[in-house]
């Protein structure tokens, strides 16, 4: 079983944040099986990462919240601000998955959508609630399991293997390749 250490991740990839994107978007177009050439993102975009792809006759979306602090306040903040941006530009959205490395309890129950309370947390639920949007989280847990699937064995490592990922460019071309490179 591969170890998913985040302190790893922050030493192996200079840019965590623009790593965790690029490691969540590999993610997010193999669920979906979506070719890299068969979607557009555009940088700052209106509460995606990317534009919503189809898939089976319902529109898929992504958010990518990477968090050193731990602080679950500031992530469920920044989640509420990005859906409510992406709710007003894509309203034929179904479904939104939010990956995270931070391992929070996102759900709520029915008292809590009752209840008065104001927390982000409970206004993510209410807001999804009330535009008939899924939200997914993609937990820290997540991704302990997904990493140590076969298929995303690469992912594991490019961005937490302490291996030398040039080490397995190299042995997997032959010489006339490499010296073309």
């Amino acid at each position: 079983m591969n170890n998913i250490n985040w302190n790893q991740f922050e030493i192996k990839n200079s840019n965590p944040r623009e790593a965790f994107e690029t490691m969540c978007r590999h993610i997010f177009l193999r669920q979906y099986k979506v070719s890299s050439h068969a979607f557009s993102a555009n940088y700052n975009q209106t509460g995606l990462e990317t534009e919503p792809i189809s898939f089976d006759g319902k529109y898929y979306g992504f958010q990518c919240k990477y968090s050193t602090s731990g602080n679950s306040d500031t992530l469920y903040r920044e989640v509420y601000d990005s859906l409510k941006k992406a709710v007003c530009t894509y309203p034929e959205i179904n479904t939104i998955i939010i990956y995270t490395n931070l391992d929070i309890k996102p759900n709520v129950t029915e008292e809590e959508l009752a209840s008065s309370t104001k927390s982000n947390r409970i206004k993510i639920a209410r807001l999804v609630q009330n535009n008939n949007i899924k939200i997914v989280w993609f937990l820290k847990n997540n991704f302990e399991s997904s990493l140590n699937e076969n298929n995303n064995y690469d992912l594991y490592r490019e961005f937490f293997s302490s291996q030398d990922t040039n080490g397995l460019l190299n042995s997997a071309i032959t010489y006339d390749e490499r010296t073309f490179l």
